[in-house]
This record gives C-alpha cells, sequence and structure tokens, in this order.
C-alpha cells in the first residue's frame, strides 16, 4: 500500500469511526432527552473542540491529582476539594456562566450551556451517565456530580 492509498484509508477509517459516534449519540434516549431539556443554548462541541477541551481538563486534573508538592512535612495541594451539600450553596459563584457538561462514559459528547439551565435541568443532565462533571469555560473550577449522590467543588487555591 503507498501512502496516497495508506491516507485515503487512514481517512475513511476516521470518518466511519466519527459516523459510529454520532449515530450512538443520536440513538442514546438520556441523551438526547438532556439536549432537548437544555434547550436552544445548549451546543455540542465539535470534535476538534471537544478533544481540545478534555485536553485542557486533563492537564487540570493531572496537576490536581498528581501535582503535589512537599515543603518539610507539610504537604499542599494545588487544588481544592469542598463537599457541597447542594448545587445552590454554589450557584452565586457559577450564576451567569457557560460551563462545560462532562459525562465519565466515552462516547458521550461535550456540552457547552448555562449554568442556570443546567441546574433547572438537573436530573436529566444526570440521568444521561453515572458520573457527571460541570467545567468551567477556562477548565480550572469544576463540579463533580457522582452516581452517588455527592457534590465536589473543585478549583485552585490561591
Amino acid at each position: 500500500m503507498n501512502e496516497v492509498q495508506r491516507k485515503r484509508y487512514e481517512d475513511l477509517k476516521k470518518g466511519n469511526r466519527n459516523k459510529v459516534k454520532e449515530n450512538e449519540r443520536k440513538r442514546n434516549v438520556l441523551l438526547q432527552e438532556c439536549l432537548a431539556a437544555l434547550g436552544e443554548q445548549a451546543v455540542t462541541l465539535s470534535t476538534v473542540e471537544e478533544e481540545a477541551m478534555i485536553g485542557r481538563l486533563n492537564q487540570m486534573l493531572k496537576k490536581c491529582l498528581a501535582d503535589r508538592h512537599r515543603m518539610g512535612d507539610v504537604r499542599t495541594d494545588r487544588f481544592k476539594s469542598v463537599p457541597v451539600r447542594c448545587l445552590d450553596d454554589i450557584n452565586p459563584l457559577w450564576a451567569g456562566q457557560r460551563i462545560y457538561i462532562v459525562w465519565d462514559q466515552a462516547g458521550l459528547p461535550v456540552i457547552r450551556s448555562d449554568f442556570e439551565a443546567v441546574t433547572d435541568n438537573m436530573d436529566d443532565v444526570k440521568a444521561v451517565s453515572f458520573d457527571t462533571y460541570l467545567v468551567s469555560e477556562d477548565c480550572l473550577r469544576w463540579i463533580e456530580l457522582n452516581h452517588e449522590g455527592g457534590i465536589i467543588f473543585r478549583f485552585p487555591q490561591s
């Protein structure tokens, strides 16, 4: 197989993967109900935007989970994790902001929406997958909504 054929073959495989992913998303009833509930302001990111956003989030997660410093006997984390009783407790910090919705299941899209639309339709958003993450546009703050009902707010320490 020459280089031209190899390139065409790779392009066809990539196109096929994208079609399969699109069809799976269309058949996901809970995802479709979530998108309908969020309304027109909810935007499904393109594949390129999705990969860039997930890349930024992965960088922040690595810093949060693995980038710990030792200063003498004191261990400090760059990110603080605060358990939250309900989203109303942190609503003033996020009001009026655009956020990303990221689920733990591979193949689900990343959605950009208004924080208020998400909180107004939280049951539909959480029903899509076990764990849901609401991420700020700069990917520096996020809210973890886990399948056990826990809510954790994570942000950089000052």
